[in-house]
């Protein structure tokens, strides 16, 4: 029986973290199936970036509501002989997923009778690879009833899993971050021997919030403030500090990192040019190490074999710390409420282990990649 694959990539498109999750599930969604994107309403570029040929269009089906379109191809598939009829899916982009505000649960709770009538009529929904952030008590209630309706409903760290059961969502599978299976062979580029003919650098981006899009200038001060201190250590005078970003929220933030760190050290500079997935991986693959509070800049720069560290509060930026935890790689944290002398520390005692950490870091990518595609086999086998 042939499985028809509904996906809508609503995300955040001006975020190359987002095209990269994306672009990893959808590269493990058509091997299973007929794909069929929603491509209303979305970027072109992104849209390019995202589909391949043998990728169907919803555009060309229908120019209204996807769950409402597709309640009418069920209705139909009722009535098929058994040798015609087909499976049906619905796939939701993965992600950090919280919400607040009386207001804001209306909206789910339209969704939920559409996907309580779709389901009725054989529609199978699927999403992983996700983290639980905030809820209050009326959007975690609807909520709790949405995630009934998944067939599989699986996050991407153990923490997670904890939250769902605090607000009595269905109980989650464990799956890993979507970055971890990503085929970095397709964007074409190649990293070449670190820094060959060239002066060493690292690489750092940083967000200026917690949550959001919007320059916090509390957080930003306390960025400011550390980064100035860690910077003092000889350490860093050997490399050039590259101030890059891949969010284009973030652009303020490293340009005002960049010129502010640029008048105390001479070594400082700004990459005034957002990152895409092959600039990235082409940027940080030839670094000798990564410096971020961005969760999908660390994991593309351990896919692209470099040392990757997160400065950040564990609270603040808890999935970050969760995954990072989960795949026994604390030692990649540094604690931006500590002392920067301990973090240097940290640093420089990782670079002299780098090729075994590199090593750690490739297990864990290969485990967490495997676990993926088993996951992804079980849904549609």
């Amino acid at each position: 029986m042939m499985n028809v694959i509904f996906y809508n990539p609503t995300t955040q498109y001006e975020n190359t973290g987002d095209l990269l999750i994306n672009k990893s599930l959808v590269n493990l969604l058509r091997r299973h199936g007929q794909l069929i994107v929603n491509d209303n309403n979305k970027p072109a570029w992104f849209l390019q970036q995202l589909l391949n040929e043998s990728d169907a269009k919803f555009s060309e089906k229908s120019k209204g509501d996807g769950l409402n379109f597709l309640a009418k191809v069920l209705l139909k598939n009722v009535f098929r002989t058994s040798k015609e009829k087909r499976k049906y899916y619905v796939v939701f982009v993965p992600g950090h997923f919280a919400r607040k505000g009386i207001r804001n649960a209306a909206g789910p709770v339209k969704m939920l009778l559409k996907m309580i009538l779709l389901r009725s009529l054989g529609c199978k929904f699927i999403r992983v690879g996700f983290s639980i952030g905030d809820y209050d008590i009326p959007n975690a209630f609807v909520e709790s009833l949405i995630t009934r309706c998944y067939t599989t409903y699986a996050v991407r760290d153990q923490q997670s899993i904890l939250k769902a059961k605090s607000y009595f969502f269905k109980t989650p599978e464990y799956f890993p971050d979507l970055a971890w299976a990503y085929d970095h062979s397709s964007i074409g580029t190649t990293i070449e021997t670190k820094n060959q003919n060239q002066l060493k650098y690292a690489i750092f981006s940083f967000r200026a919030n917690g949550i959001g899009l919007n320059f916090e200038t509390e957080f930003y001060s306390e960025l400011i403030s550390h980064l100035s201190s860690l910077l003092k250590h000889q350490l860093f005078r050997n490399y050039r500090i590259i101030f890059a970003y891949q969010v284009d929220a973030d652009r303020i933030a490293n340009r005002k990192l960049a010129d502010e760190l640029s008048n105390m050290y001479s070594n400082v500079e700004f990459h005034n040019e957002k990152l895409g997935l092959d600039t990235a991986y082409d940027l940080y693959g030839n670094a000798d190490f990564v410096i971020t509070n961005r969760l999908h800049v660390l994991l593309l720069a351990m896919k692209a074999n470099t040392l990757s560290f997160a400065l950040i509060n564990e609270h603040i930026n808890a999935k970050i710390f969760n995954i990072l935890k989960d795949n026994n790689l604390v030692k990649m944290v540094l604690n931006i409420k500590g002392i920067t002398s301990e973090n240097h520390d940290n640093i420089q005692s990782c670079l002299l282990k780098t090729d075994e950490i590199l090593e750690e870091i490739q297990i864990s990518m290969d485990r967490n990649k495997e676990e993926i595609e088993r996951k992804i086999n079980m849904i549609f086998e």
